[in-house]
């Protein structure tokens, strides 16, 4: 094996590390929060679940202001100089902080003056204080990301979310409010940011007094496109439960997001991968852009394979899932998710190209793409949400990525070169419509016993087709099983 194999292979192990440490930890993470998702809408109903939502939407739209795009820019960046890793961190923590002061004054200013009920409005104040430390809790994150030490951030993220689950569910067991639960998270956030800053003093360094106001606004003018990212994002993903709860109510709020929040919840399995290559994407960027393109390919086809028979079981059971997960009473969400659920593939596919944009510092042309989606998503709510009420919503979001994944496609292809994935789509399709027609013709069957029996089918069909070759199951294994064995001959296909 030659220096470029080895170096390859020995990245593929990193990635495949991250990625592994990243997505066993958020799958608990993410399992945690859904449980906790679910104990709210149990135990609250759906208008309570709606102002649980519409405050975490609401302010969520403030609080990635206080970001500026620096989070993404300190991976890009640490990544390529980790000996300036301390001088980062010191002048990043001081204007951070002034920011989120000024950010939870626009909320409570903003929470104070639209009309929205009392108890609403003192949900806000608690859920802002709670994403506030959770935000820079996150710029931590960052830091492990940038030395590909994904574990502190997994152990920090699972131990978080263990907490949350446990003091909601003490709160709502005891009989307490919507209220309660928000000094709940509070609790939460405030243990997080404790844990962060102890793991970065103890593991990157120790913030120092000395700032360069010369270096901090080098890096806030190089962070603002990316900032613009994360807020037209943050925007477009929060907007359709804040224009839902002006012109429909809280309780058409709930139902939507007892259905966002499903298919919201498998997100990490392509926000985890993106995590894990954009440190190794921005390395390759651009001396090595044939791997970056290769490791690309590889991403996008694991991606299919995994998400597209998730998207297509949801859609076939989804009264199934929505009764067991909540309850008859969420009826009006089983139409939402069937759309909704589509929009994880298109949501997987744009984590990949984003994240490949940003790292061959095409940031400003994400920023315009996703500008573009956001007004496309608020005309169409604007448009269908009279009419069609949470439909229209969902609607709405499926149609806006599927112009993101588009543009980012096409300008990839301008800038770097074309990703040969559409021959890799139709042998997952097949193994699909497989699953499906099981689904189909055994409808009388518990959803304990549909879903592994469908998904033996849909990878049975898999191996039948030659869908998955020798390159991928080493792919996959490495994945898994990141020490057992070394990623070989990573060429393309």
């Amino acid at each position: 094996m030659d220096t470029l194999e080895t170096g390859i292979a020995g990245t593929a192990r990193t990635v495949s590390k991250n990625f592994a440490v990243l997505t066993s930890a958020h799958i608990l993470a993410k399992f945690i929060g859904l449980g906790l998702f679910v104990c709210l809408a149990r135990y609250l109903g759906a208008v309570n679940l709606g102002k649980y939502s519409f405050a975490v939407a609401f302010t969520g739209m403030f609080v990635v202001l206080a970001d500026l795009g620096i989070n993404v820019l300190i991976v890009r960046e640490v990544a390529r100089h980790k000996k300036e890793a301390t001088k980062y961190l010191s002048n990043v923590i001081v204007p951070k902080i002034i920011l989120l002061l000024v950010v939870y004054s626009a909320i409570f200013v903003v929470a104070s003056i639209i009309p929205i009920p009392m108890i609403t409005r003192r949900l806000v104040y608690l859920i802002g204080l709670y994403l506030l430390f959770t935000a820079l809790a996150e710029t931590g994150y960052s830091f492990f990301r940038a030395y590909e030490k994904m574990e502190y951030e997994a152990f920090t993220s699972v131990f978080c979310r263990s907490i949350a689950l446990l003091l909601v569910v003490l709160v709502l067991v005891r009989g307490y409010g919507i209220i309660e639960v928000g000094w709940a998270f509070l609790a939460v956030g405030i243990v997080n940011i404790l844990i962060v800053s102890y793991l970065l003093i103890r593991h990157i360094g120790k913030p120092t007094l000395e700032i360069d106001f010369g270096f901090i606004s080098t890096l806030i003018k190089a962070a603002v496109p990316l900032g613009v990212i994360s807020f037209v994002y943050t925007i477009y993903f929060h907007v359709d439960s804040v224009m839902l709860e002006v012109m429909k109510g809280e309780a058409v709020v709930g139902w939507y997001n007892a259905a966002y929040r499903l298919m919201e919840s498998l997100t990490f399995i392509p926000a985890m991968l993106a995590a894990a290559l954009f440190p190794v994407f921005s390395r390759y960027y651009p001396s090595a852009s044939e791997s970056l393109i290769n490791i690309s390919e590889k991403a996008i086809k694991f991606l299919i394979i995994v998400i597209l028979p998730i998207c297509f079981g949801a859609t076939f059971l989804a009264r199934k899932l929505i009764f067991v997960i909540y309850a008859s009473n969420f009826e009006n969400s089983i139409l939402a998710l069937q759309i909704l659920i589509w929009a994880l593939a298109l949501v997987s596919l744009n984590y990949i190209l984003g994240n490949l944009l940003v790292a061959i510092n095409r940031q400003v042309t994400m920023m315009y793409i996703v500008a573009g989606a956001l007004a496309l998503n608020v005309g169409l709510n604007l448009l269908l949400i009279p009419r069609f009420s949470l439909i229209g919503s969902a609607v709405a979001t499926v149609v806006s990525e599927i112009m993101v994944v588009g543009l980012a496609f096409y300008f990839i292809t301008q800038c770097l070169a074309s990703l040969r994935i559409y021959a890799q789509v139709w042998k997952p399709l097949l193994g699909c419509l497989l699953m499906c027609g099981f689904i189909y013709f055994v409808p009388g069957l518990s959803i304990w016993i549909v879903i592994p029996g469908a998904a033996f089918l849909y990878f049975a069909g898999l191996l039948i087709l030659g869908a998955i070759t020798e390159q991928d199951r080493l792919l996959i294994r490495q994945i898994l099983w990141p020490s057992a064995m070394d990623l070989k001959n990573p060429g393309r296909k």
